[in-house]
């Protein structure tokens, strides 16, 4: 080129083909500076075959999804489906802002790692030592315990929808601190026990802004989201903020798309952020330019207890990312959804392909199918097993009639606040939910050891024993611990009988009160704020609500069998105390 410039006859030619070399030389190193914008690393065949996955969402009047595949740090597919804005008529793209609900938890995490990475803290910290304001519950609540989800703290969106909050009112930060802050006594020693409750995300988010000196906000825009160039994420603290080129949340009907307005505003489960920045920040964790690679080991690995114990629920095992790994098809694999408002989210990840696949929408449907298979696209070929089971492979035992029917009765889960129904027809045993009035067909594996027939890859199996005289049955979901709901003998009162769990009952913790009383030969609370609950009867003196926050209650009698109150119990609250009050107003 040197040569070619210094020519006497072709300099001028020579000075331009330079500028168009520089020209070019710019326009290379701003497209590796740029997100990525194309579909560059994969043949044209199997773009259709993606394309294809998103038939439901295409309609440019619909609301509709943005979803993304990065495989070893590249983005090999990322693009915009539907409405972002039906009013204006604003096309997804790949840069339209969503809320990603729980998933903005792993930015939470990586906050405190972060920031333990630099000194400024560490997992075994009591809570306390940055949030004073929190009562001493005689128990040292860490840090670590919290990301866990084992800090005995009561499950504050139960307290919410318990105190009667309105529906129509938006839910702050400083709400929930203040539920959090009512709990006096702990459902169980911290760090020895799991409970699926979201009380430690304000918490984090508190601890981030006291160790940094500035808001949680402020701390990511500036420490993670500028520094990658996620120029379409933040934190959101304020629900009325007007945000641009955000989809708006939307609710299908059969009358056709309706608003659905988010009703809260805690920052830590409220970013918004797009498809290109979310292929951003996952091409990060392979090759970080933010946080280093033992953060993100860190992240991947599961939470523990004081003993070494892992949080495996039926979805799969915790990490500290809050993602949920599990074996899908024989493969490992991260996972985790968000469903709020009208938004959705969904995140898979296979380790072993350093494969991600993810769909954000807006328009309130489970996103998870077309995530799912965009992954099933590319590694259609490494799964060791099919996409459902054959159960006509199943290796199976015959069992009697006799022997089946020692299995019926009813079984009752404590945590969980439900009945399970088991019961012989056809020489088929049956697993049944009252609550819902569905059921699956369990397949005998052995003498106590039966298999629910799914369609799908998940092994679900049920197991029956008897412990100290009661009968058990066991259930388990792929790797999930075992839940175990134990033999009763259901018991039915009648409306006289009933009267009997009447009354006005009041929790001071709550500030609040419920008038329990007789409609339709059913017991039911009334609240001036909430609809009627309806309770049905489990066993004596126990009965499950209709209402999730009202899982079961358990009524307290004293030395004289009157009843004095009850207690609300499930996984996410246990032991909150409401108590009677008698005619004069005064507490029993």
């Amino acid at each position: 080129m040197t040569q070619y410039i210094n020519s006497n006859n072709h300099s001028f030619r020579g000075l331009i083909t330079l500028n168009r070399f520089m020209l070019m030389l710019g326009i290379i190193c701003l497209c590796l500076i740029l997100p990525y914008k194309g579909n560059t690393q994969i043949d044209n065949a199997t773009e259709a075959k993606l394309n294809a996955l998103f038939e439901n969402w295409k309609d440019p009047n619909q609301p509709g999804v943005a979803g993304g595949v990065i495989q070893n740090g590249k983005v090999l597919f990322l693009k915009g489906f539907g409405c972002a804005d039906l009013a204006q008529k604003t096309p997804i793209t790949t840069d339209t802002k969503f809320h990603i609900g729980v998933l903005s938890k792993q930015f939470t995490v990586f906050s405190i790692l972060l920031l333990e990475d630099q000194g400024k803290l560490s997992l075994a910290d009591d809570i306390r030592k940055y949030l004073p304001q929190l009562p001493d519950y005689g128990h040292k609540i860490s840090i670590k315990d919290l990301v866990s989800q084992s800090s005995g703290l009561h499950e504050y969106w139960a307290l919410k929808e318990i105190v009667g909050w309105s529906p129509t009112a938006i839910f702050t930060q400083a709400d929930a601190l203040k539920l959090i802050a009512t709990q006096t006594e702990l459902d169980y020693i911290p760090g020895t026990r799991f409970s699926r409750t979201s009380a430690g995300t304000p918490l984090l988010t508190e601890i981030v802004a006291k160790v940094a000196g500035q808001s949680f906000e402020e701390f990511t825009k500036t420490n993670i989201f500028e520094p990658l160039n996620m120029k379409n994420t933040e934190f959101v603290a304020d629900q009325e903020q007007i945000i641009p080129g955000i989809a708006k949340s939307y609710q299908s009907t059969e009358n056709g798309p309706k608003k659905r307005r988010l009703r809260h505003a805690i920052p830590a489960i409220s970013l918004y952020t797009s498809a290109t920045d979310l292929s951003l920040w996952y091409m990060n964790q392979v090759n970080p330019t933010i946080g280093n690679p033992a953060i993100f080991k860190k992240m991947e690995s599961p939470v523990t207890l004081k003993d070494g114990t892992v949080f495996r629920p039926t979805v799969g095992e915790l990490t500290y990312n809050q993602t949920f790994w599990h074996l899908e098809r024989g493969k490992p694999m991260y996972w985790s959804y968000a469903l709020e408002g009208g938004y959705a989210a969904n995140i898979f990840s296979f380790p072993e392909y350093g494969l991600t696949s993810f769909v954000i929408g807006n328009n309130n449907e489970y996103n998870g199918m077309p995530a799912m298979s965009m992954g099933f696209v590319f590694l259609e070929e490494a799964f060791d097993l099919p996409r459902s089971i054959d159960f006509s492979t199943l290796k199976t035992a015959k069992l009697s009639t006799q022997e089946l029917n020692a299995f019926e009765g009813h079984y009752w889960n404590e945590a969980g606040a439900y009945v399970r129904k088991i019961y012989n027809k056809n020489d088929t045993l049956r697993y049944a939910r009252p609550e819902s009035g569905t059921e699956g067909i369990l397949v005998p594996l052995n003498k106590n050891t039966f298999q629910m027939v799914v369609n799908s890859d998940d092994i679900n199996k049920v197991r029956f024993e008897t412990k100290n005289g009661i009968k058990q049955m066991i259930f388990t979901s792929g790797i999930s611990d075992e839940i175990v709901s134990k033999s009763i003998t259901p018991i039915t009162y009648s409306p006289n009988e009933l009267t009997q769990f009447t009354g006005t009952f009041y929790c001071e913790a709550l500030n609040t009160g419920y008038e329990f009383t007789l409609k339709d030969n059913k017991l039911t609370a009334s609240h001036a704020l909430k609809n009627d609950i309806t309770f049905e009867s489990v066993k004596t003196d126990l009965f499950r609500g209709s209402e999730w926050y009202f899982g079961s209650i358990q009524y307290l009698r004293d030395a004289q069998e009157t009843i004095t109150g009850f207690t609300i119990n499930f996984d996410g609250v246990s032991n909150l105390k409401f108590v009677k009050i008698n005619k004069e107003g005064a507490i029993n």
